[in-house]
């Protein structure tokens, strides 16, 4: 199953962790555990007129994240896309955010630092931060800004081969910026809003790469990159 370009705006907010904390010691979550978000409360604050387009597609990608290697002051964030019934899309890829730090209240930052997403897509300094309820059951004040390299997404993540992608976003008032290189093929990004619930007995199997298990085949019969 290839990921939509719009999804790539997505992808990263895949967070994770938990278990039950005493309110009186630091906020730490267990390796492994993994929490759901359906992103029914993301809001894309820049740029602003991606918001309408994220309200009609953001319920169709739901999200699982898991907390790895976890110490009392940093973890591993795994990522993957999930279906309604809160199981793991095993034909797409996972993706690891290393070096996540964590404080003792239960709050989490990552970057700024330059990040890669599903399939290849790259981002210029991504930073996001985040909050752990005291028991863990609950990630909230989730919050992520950076810039996407839109020349890095892949050609057959695309809705239209051959078109400019900037050309594309112009067409619903997005306007492309400047990378840090000086070219003009970037995307500014905020986006707030989504909150993960821990789910018991859930775990995330890591996948390098998409469209490898049997049940993924395409349609042409070929298994996809």
């Amino acid at each position: 199953m290839r990921q939509p370009l719009t999804s790539l705006l997505l992808i990263p907010f895949v967070l994770a962790c938990g278990t039950k904390a005493d309110p009186s010691s630091a906020i730490v979550p267990s390796s492994g555990q993994t929490w759901w978000a359906n992103l029914d409360g993301l809001e894309m604050l820049e740029p602003e007129e991606a918001g309408g387009l994220l309200d009609l597609v953001a319920t169709d990608y739901p999200l699982l994240f898991s907390a790895m290697d976890v110490t009392d002051s940093h973890f591993t964030f795994l990522f993957a896309l999930a279906h309604d019934d809160i199981t793991q899309d095993h034909c797409s890829r996972t993706i690891e955010m290393n070096g996540v730090t964590l404080t003792s209240d239960g709050r989490f930052e990552f970057g700024p630092e330059d990040f890669t997403l599903a399939n290849g897509a790259m981002t210029e300094d991504l930073h996001m931060t985040g909050q752990f309820s005291d028991d863990l059951s609950t990630i909230h004040t989730i919050a992520m800004r950076g810039t996407i390299r839109l020349d890095s997404i892949p050609e057959d993540l695309l809705p239209l081969a051959g078109i400019d992608i900037c050309e594309l976003l112009g067409t619903i008032d997005i306007n492309c910026g400047q990378c840090r290189d000086g070219s003009d093929k970037c995307l500014p990004m905020h986006m707030v809003g989504v909150t993960g619930a821990l789910q018991d007995g859930v775990s995330l199997q890591v996948i390098a790469e998409a469209d490898s298990f049997e049940d993924c085949i395409e349609d042409s019969g070929q298994m996809g990159d």
